[in-house]
């Protein structure tokens, strides 16, 4: 599928998807190799699952009378909800997403003096976040396997985006000037993107 400006006429838009046909494929080939090197969970005892940049053990047990406990060494899983594990999980890492981002997103809002509309946490696989046209930043769960720092810079990131829309020097400047260490933090996300989003 290719989107185009409806006014422009089919043989250039036939044209350009020729002159970057190579380039097509070589990144279609990614994202199938991407997608075929997510490591798949499977909710297991002695499994271990990412928070906040640490693999924590899964271990299961009995009687604990609600789903899923993080006792900071650990997360205990009540095997009495073993058939909707992932869902438990994926709940759990939303609220837990939601305290982390929210925090960090009120501290950068006062020290940038950019005001957001409001904040929501998304099931998102292909952007950590985004900034919309009302001043709502939206955040994808998965980013509370990342480090803190990592989900720092992606907040910033955002809030950058309410006042400069654009990735231009005047917005990276800015970025800097409230996280300085975000191009470290950035290429973590790159090159842990797989785990994170192995859900």
């Amino acid at each position: 599928m290719v989107r185009a400006p409806d006014c422009l006429p089919f043989e250039i838009i036939q044209q350009m998807v020729l002159s970057r046909q190579a380039w097509i494929v070589r990144k279609q080939n990614q994202a199938r190799d991407t997608k075929q090197r997510i490591p798949k969970r499977e909710y297991t005892d002695g499994e271990y699952l990412y928070y906040l940049g640490v693999p924590y053990r899964l271990t299961f047990v009995e009687g604990q009378g609600t789903p899923i406990i993080f006792d900071g060494k650990e997360f205990l899983f009540d095997v009495a909800y073993a058939n909707s594990a992932k869902e438990k999980f994926v709940s759990w890492y939303r609220d837990a997403a939601r305290l982390e981002i929210e925090f960090r997103a009120e501290k950068y809002s006062g020290l940038s003096g950019l005001k957001y509309h409001q904040l929501q946490i998304t099931n998102a696989q292909k952007r950590w976040g985004s900034c919309g046209a009302n001043g709502t930043l939206n955040f994808s769960w998965h980013l509370i396997m990342a480090p803190s720092e990592v989900i720092d810079y992606v907040v910033v990131h955002e809030i950058v985006h309410l006042e400069i829309k654009n990735h231009s020097k005047r917005f990276w400047k800015k970025v800097i000037s409230l996280y300085p260490q975000y191009y470290e933090c950035r290429r973590w996300l790159r090159q842990n993107e797989i785990q994170l989003m192995s859900f």
